[in-house]
């Protein structure tokens, strides 16, 4: 596909989800779910400007985010009492709408809008960059001493953690949205780009090791869950591949689009479409539910353990979802602001990012 057509059609994705999330945003709060008591919320901050996708890090006690400045901004978790303490490091003046990726100790991972992968400490010291061809949406992966990561100039990186050069380099024959997935015992990277392929590669030296053609493109990250990588297309198109064969162990249909990635909640999988309607799909019996929220446009679905997922509408409603042979929708907070992120799920906490650049960070049960 042209290359140009492709930037306007990833682009135009994006930006319609957005649009789509936007218009069909809640008008009332009488929807057809349960409400819950508040939640403790830990940090509403409001920011002076847009801010990238959050990394939470609670072993390390911080929520991580860049923004629009090209600044990354390093939260304490706090305890819901005092104000968090907060530091920032300032990497450059391009956006930064990826997670960044905590490597090890203290040396942190991002990419940002202008190509660039940096390599910083929190205290500020600049490691080492590494430039590509265009810009840089999904977050890095750590392999031993390698960094991988993907790029709208189509290829797959694979640079030195200790020094940022190069050690491999692989074509992929599309643009990259999301981040390579590891299949951990074997050492496999598994992508989707914008050509509608699902690709494996050896981690340690790139190398090519299978490949599918789904036929739409694959907008955002696969999942890995038991064997299987399963990939969302644009077209509504669920597909499970077996990680070690790479051929299709099944296909799920649905009637909407999708640019976010699949949830994997126990035995069943979340879907979150385009416009924002939340779809249930249980595989082992080919059951689905929809439209979970009675409605409501929510931002993409994030699993939280064997049966329980979360989300946030576009006007701040925080949503518990308890998945078993039905699901329970619960409203647990209303912070009436407007998301067009998904939520980052932890064990303890959910963190996401709105639209007016107010990071929001909630003690769960």
């Amino acid at each position: 596909m042209d290359k140009k057509l492709v930037i306007i059609w990833c682009g135009a994705a994006v930006v319609a989800a957005a649009l789509s999330w936007w218009l069909l945003r809640p008008a009332r709060d009488d929807a057809a779910v349960s409400l819950a008591s508040s939640v403790r919320v830990l940090l509403e901050q409001e920011g002076g400007g847009g801010l990238g996708m959050p990394q939470l890090s609670e072993t390390a006690g911080f929520v991580v985010v860049g923004d629009a400045q090209g600044r990354v901004s390093f939260w304490e978790l706090g305890d819901g009492v005092e104000q968090p303490k907060k530091s920032d490091v300032t990497l450059g003046t391009a956006p930064i709408a990826a997670a960044p990726t905590l490597a090890r100790d203290d040396l942190w991972l991002v990419g940002d809008e202008g190509g660039v992968m940096h390599c910083f400490m929190r205290s500020g010291q600049s490691r080492w960059q590494f430039k590509t061809r265009d810009q840089i949406q999904g977050e890095a992966l750590v392999y031993g001493d390698l960094v991988i990561f993907g790029s709208y100039d189509q290829s797959l990186y694979a640079v030195g953690l200790e020094d940022g050069q190069e050690r491999w380099r692989r074509e992929t024959g599309g643009y990259i949205n999301g981040r390579p997935v590891l299949e951990t015992e074997n050492g496999w990277l598994i992508i989707g780009n914008c050509e509608g392929k699902l690709v494996k590669f050896s981690a340690a030296d790139g190398s090519e090791l299978a490949s599918l053609d789904l036929g739409s493109p694959i907008p955002e990250t696969p999942v890995l869950d038991r064997g299987l990588c399963l990939a969302l297309t644009h077209s509504g198109e669920l597909v499970a591949v077996d990680i070690a064969s790479f051929t299709v162990s099944w296909r799920a249909q649905s009637e909407d689009n999708y640019v976010s990635s699949p949830a994997i909640v126990g035995s069943a999988v979340v879907l979150t479409t385009s416009s924002g309607l939340v779809h249930v799909y249980w595989p082992e019996s080919g059951k689905w539910q929809h439209d979970v929220t009675d409605g409501m446009a929510v931002t993409p679905v994030a699993g939280a353990s064997e049966s329980v997922a979360y989300g946030v509408t576009t006007d701040g409603q925080l949503l518990r979802f308890v998945i078993a042979d039905e699901v329970t929708t619960t409203v647990l907070h209303h912070f009436q602001r407007d998301c067009d992120q998904g939520v980052v799920v932890g064990e303890r906490h959910v963190v996401f990012a709105a639209l007016d650049g107010t990071l929001i960070v909630v003690e769960v049960q």
